[in-house]
C-alpha cells in the first residue's frame, strides 16, 4: 500500500466532514481523503479533531504505517506559540 495521499511527517491537520483537511495556516490540502479514512475507519478521531500523523514501520518492516494522535486544545495552542 502506498501513501501518496498521506499527510506529511508530523503534520498537524484538522479533519472536516467531507474528508478535506485544513492546515493550521488555513490552507486546504489534497491529503484529506487518506487522513479522513484512516481516522474514521479506525475510530481514532471525529470531525473537527486536530490530529498529528507519525509514520512507523510495521514489525516485518515491509510496510509504512501511520500513528494518528489526537491533539488537545492545549497542545494545539502550545504549538502555535512555539510557531
Amino acid at each position: 500500500m502506498t501513501f501518496n495521499n498521506s499527510p506529511m511527517i508530523g503534520e498537524v491537520i484538522r479533519l472536516t466532514p467531507n474528508g478535506a483537511v485544513i492546515r493550521p495556516e488555513g490552507l486546504a490540502t489534497n491529503r484529506g481523503n487518506f487522513a479522513h479514512n484512516s481516522c474514521f475507519l479506525h475510530g481514532k478521531a471525529e470531525v473537527g479533531a486536530v490530529v498529528e500523523f507519525t509514520p512507523y514501520r510495521t514489525p516485518n518492516r515491509r510496510h509504512l504505517a501511520l500513528n494518528v494522535r489526537v491533539l488537545t486544545v492545549e497542545q494545539v495552542e502550545a504549538r502555535r506559540c512555539l510557531g
